[in-house]
C-alpha cells in the first residue's frame, strides 16, 4: 500500500503519510502504538524500492523530484523534502533569473500556503538551498541560476 501511494506521491513525509492512512491501524490519530506498528511494517521496505531518509519516504525508481504546489491535502513544510523544497526554488530562479535569497524563500513559502518566515523554516529553506548549490550562483543574498 505505501509503494503504491509513492509511486504517485514521493517524496512523501512518514508523518503525513501515517496521518493519512492511521485507519488502516484501526486507530482515528497517530498514537504511539501507530508508530510503533508501522516501523515493524516497515521492516526491509528495501526491498520493495523504498528508502527512508530523515522523515521521508522515497522511492528509489523516482529520479527526478519535481515541486508539488499543495492541494486539497495542504502538507506544513516540515511534511514537503528539502529535495521537492529545491526543485521549487530552481522553477522560481528558471522564471526569475535572479533573485534576492529573502524574496526566493518568501515566494516558495507562499506556494506552500505559508506566510510567515520563521527561524525554523528559514532553516528547512537554507537546508533546501544547499541542495543546490551546484545550480546557483550565490553573490551575498543574490542567487542567479548559473
Amino acid at each position: 500500500m505505501v509503494k503504491a501511494i509513492l509511486e504517485v506521491e514521493a517524496p512523501l513525509s512518514e508523518e503525513f503519510l501515517l496521518s493519512r492512512i492511521v485507519q488502516y491501524f484501526d486507530r482515528k490519530r497517530v498514537t504511539s502504538s501507530v508508530w510503533n506498528d508501522y516501523e515493524l511494517k516497515m521492516r526491509g521496505c528495501e526491498q520493495y524500492g523504498i528508502t527512508r531518509r530523515n522523515g521521508f519516504l522515497y522511492l528509489d525508481s523516482c529520479q527526478k523530484i519535481q515541486f508539488r504546489v499543495p492541494g486539497d491535502l495542504s502538507r506544513s513544510m516540515e511534511q514537503i523534502s528539502p529535495e521537492e523544497l529545491a526543485a521549487g526554488m530552481l522553477a522560481i530562479l528558471r522564471q526569475e533569473g535572479v533573485t534576492d535569497k529573502k524574496d526566493l524563500y518568501r515566494t516558495l513559502a507562499l506556494q506552500c500556503g505559508v506566510h510567515r518566515l520563521g527561524k525554523e523554516i528559514g532553516r528547512i529553506l537554507d537546508n533546501a538551498l544547499c541542495l543546490i548549490e551546484n545550480s546557483v550562483v550565490i553573490s551575498g543574498d543574490q542567487l542567479v541560476l548559473k
